[in-house]
C-alpha cells in the first residue's frame, strides 16, 4: 500500500476561505450520502475551521457555490466544526467517486494558500497515476509532495520516499555541511556542484525537508504553540 501526499488547486470552499483570510480548514471526514434516491449521491464533507474571522467565514459559507446544507456542528471561539454537502458545482470539482473506485482511502486534508493538501492511501502506484489523470483532465494541479510505502509488518511504520532529485540535493547539502552551525557551504556552492540555479536547489531542499518532516509530524505539521 502507498500513502501519497499531494497538493491541488481544487476550488471547493474557496469563496468561503477567501472571505476569511487566515482561516485554515482541516478535513474530519468525507462520505457519500443519499439525497433523493438510491442512484443519486452527494458528498458530505465535515471539517474543522480555525485561525480566521468566523462571522465572515459563515456569511460566505452560505453563499459559496460549491457547497449546500451548511451546518455548524460544534466548536468554540477558537475552533469550529462544520458539515456541508457538495453542490452540483462542488461535485464537478470533487474526485471522491474516482478515488473510491480506485480503492483509495482518505487519511486527512487541510487547506493551503492555493487549495488543498491531501493525504490518501492507495493500493499501488497505478491507482495514484489514474487519480492524477483525473486531475489533469480538468486542468487542476496534482503535485505530489510525499510518497510513502506503508509497511504492514509488525511494528512497521510509513517511511518517507524522496524523489531522486530531492535525495541528491539533500545528500550533497548534508555532506558539504549546509546544515551545520555555522554553515560550511551556501546554496550557491551546492548549486554549482549540481549544475543548477540556487533557486532550483533551494526548492529541492525545501520540498525534500517537507517530505521528511511530514513523515515525522504528520499531515497537519507540528503542534501550534500558544
Amino acid at each position: 500500500m502507498l500513502i501519497v501526499d499531494y497538493e491541488t488547486d481544487v476550488p471547493i470552499l474557496q469563496a468561503a476561505r477567501e472571505a476569511a483570510p487566515g482561516m485554515t480548514l482541516t478535513l474530519e471526514s468525507e462520505q457519500a450520502v443519499d439525497v433523493s434516491g438510491p442512484t443519486e449521491h452527494r458528498v458530505r464533507r465535515i471539517f474543522w475551521a480555525e485561525g480566521g474571522d468566523f462571522e465572515a467565514f459563515e456569511r460566505a459559507l452560505g453563499g459559496d457555490p460549491t457547497v449546500t446544507n451548511q451546518r455548524r456542528l460544534a466548536g468554540s471561539s477558537r475552533r469550529r466544526l462544520y458539515s456541508v454537502r457538495l453542490s452540483d458545482e462542488g461535485m464537478a470539482w470533487s474526485a471522491y467517486h474516482t478515488w473510491v473506485d480506485l480503492d483509495g482511502s482518505l487519511l486527512g486534508g487541510r487547506t493551503t494558500e492555493s487549495g488543498w493538501k491531501m493525504r490518501m492511501r492507495f493500493p499501488d502506484r497505478e491507482a495514484v497515476m489514474r487519480l492524477k489523470r483525473w486531475f489533469d483532465g480538468r486542468d487542476l494541479d496534482f503535485v505530489v509532495t510525499g510518497l510513502f510505502e506503508e509497511e504492514l509488518a509488525r511494528g512497521g511504520r510509513q517511511r518517507p520516499r524522496l524523489t531522486e532529485k530531492q535525495r541528491e540535493a539533500l545528500e550533497v547539502a548534508w555532506e558539504r555541511g549546509y546544515f551545520k552551525v555555522p554553515r560550511e557551504v551556501d546554496l550557491v556552492g551546492i548549486a554549482d556542484e549540481l549544475g543548477l540555479s540556487d533557486t532550483g536547489v533551494s526548492q529541492r531542499i525545501r520540498r525534500g525537508l517537507d517530505t521528511v518532516l511530514t513523515y515525522q509530524f504528520g499531515l497537519d505539521g507540528p503542534r501550534k504553540r500558544q
